[in-house]
């Protein structure tokens, strides 16, 4: 399953338009998920290659708080636009696409070639890919 980046902030965002360019975009207060605390994460690395920076604001340790700040707040975030389609309906939110490339991802399970034909791990992986499909 491979990963798409976007840009996402709340519906009534007062700096949020369809398109924004870098400085506008650089401007905003953004939140950056990361479990060790760092809030830099892949978007700072292709900015420290333009010789820019964002306005990192807050740094959370989970995915799942990211969605709630952004609905309730002018924070805006970078992440997998998936990560925010279970919440969209509750609060709307604004897609755009970041005016910079981010190179989407891959995400792939893997295990040991001895777990290849046990049940419970068939079953098992056949449940994470079912529900990592609707995420």
């Amino acid at each position: 399953m491979r990963i798409v980046n976007r840009f996402v902030g709340r519906a009534g965002h007062p700096l949020l338009a369809d398109e924004l360019d870098l400085d506008a975009y650089l401007s905003l207060r953004h939140i950056q998920v990361s479990m060790r605390g760092d809030p830099h994460g892949i978007v700072g690395d292709l900015l420290d290659h333009l010789g820019r920076r964002r306005n990192v604001v807050l740094t959370v340790g989970h995915f799942l708080m990211a969605p709630i700040l952004v609905q309730q707040s002018d924070l805006v975030a970078t992440e997998p636009r998936r990560l925010f389609e279970k919440w969209k309906d509750s609060e709307p939110l604004r897609f755009v696409w970041p005016p910079l490339a981010i190179p989407s991802f891959r995400v792939v399970q893997t295990w040991h070639s001895r777990h290849d034909n046990n049940p419970a791990h068939i079953w098992l992986r056949t449940l994470m890919r079912g529900v990592a499909s609707q995420v």
